[in-house]
């Protein structure tokens, strides 16, 4: 596996990424918003005696809001690795659209890097031999290397 492949499977590996981390961003998100209502809501009582309130006592108070910066942190933190996900899987479809495919060979880097699919499955879904998809394969990998060359 040439090291210009590597690159274009990352693409892939970068969607399964991508998928986990908008899971954990998900996840955070519903544990925040679950329990930063219940934390967040007033305890006040009032006494009946000259009208005085019973609030929530500052250690509990700074304890909360610890809590609810800790999830927050969590939130922000999901959101960067997300992002991060996407710039790069976004720089490798760049790549490639600079490579100037045709139409044949951006078809079979779409199918077989960006899709996952295996070699036969690529040919058969082109309606082609293996043998031409891979000529297919050299071209756009040729082509996508000397841009990455270029800008690398």
């Amino acid at each position: 596996m040439t090291q210009t492949e590597q690159y274009l499977y990352r693409y892939y590996q970068l969607e399964r990424l991508k998928s986990v981390a908008n899971n954990d961003l998900r996840r955070a998100v519903a544990e925040y918003n679950e329990r930063a209502e219940s934390l967040l809501k007033p305890k006040t009582m009032t006494e009946p005696q000259g009208g005085r309130t019973n609030r929530v006592s500052d250690p509990v108070q700074d304890a909360v809001v610890a809590m609810v910066d800790t999830y927050l942190r969590e939130i922000k933190k999901a959101e960067e690795a997300l992002n991060k996900l996407i710039a790069e899987q976004d720089s490798i479809s760049e790549t490639v659209e600079k490579a100037g495919l045709n139409v044949m060979e951006k078809s079979y880097v779409l199918m077989r890097y960006f899709k996952g699919n295996r070699t036969w499955q690529t040919a058969q879904h082109m309606q082609y031999s293996e043998r031409q998809a891979n000529r297919y394969r050299v071209s756009a990998l040729q082509k996508i290397q000397s841009v990455m060359k270029d800008g690398r």
